[in-house]
């Protein structure tokens, strides 16, 4: 799966060639923290519980792009002429593993900043999930410009309001 990467490359993607882009050395590095993360998870259990969940975050749209037909569901406009994103977000519990999913390419600060503030001792993000709506940048990539941000459906506003709805929803689950 596709974690938070719509700010990420691979190291070795900006060299010229495996070699001078330490490419051993990333395999090594990410080989070691899966390691790690296997050996904290303890011992299998055949005492699983699932718990599914859903929520919608409406954020607002940026203006001047266009929105396809077809995404009609996930958009609306207020009577003030408004648009908004209405952004599906998707939960599984596996004991006290969390799994949050969004059909966007999310920028690593963001699934971080879930993490960090995730009451489930282990809580991953996947990307791309069930469509995609595009780029979700921080607030701060807003602001220095880029082709994320400039393609992008969403506001700078967009990160403040998944932050607050997701934390908030998982802050609600069960342990």
């Amino acid at each position: 799966m596709n974690g938070a990467a719509g700010n990420l490359a691979p190291i070795y993607s900006v060299y010229p060639n495996p070699k001078a882009g330490h490419l051993s050395q990333f395999q090594v590095l990410l080989g070691d923290r899966i390691i790690s993360a296997l050996q904290s998870m303890g011992t299998a259990t055949d005492r699983v519980t699932l718990q599914v969940g859903e929520s919608t975050i409406e954020t607002p749209r940026k203006a001047g792009l266009a929105w396809p037909e077809e995404m009609a569901g996930y958009s609306r406009t207020d009577a003030a002429g408004s648009s908004f994103v209405r952004l599906p977000v998707r939960f599984l519990q596996i004991n006290d593993t969390l799994i949050w999913s969004a059909p966007v390419e999310l920028f690593c600060e963001i699934s971080n900043a879930v993490r960090r503030r995730s009451p489930f001792t282990h809580t991953f993000y996947f990307g791309y999930t069930n469509g995609w709506f595009g780029y979700l940048p921080t607030s701060a990539a807003f602001h220095e410009g880029g082709y994320e941000p400039k393609t992008s459906p969403f506001t700078d506003s967009a990160e403040k309001d998944v932050l607050e709805k997701v934390t908030t929803y998982i802050s609600g689950l069960t342990r």
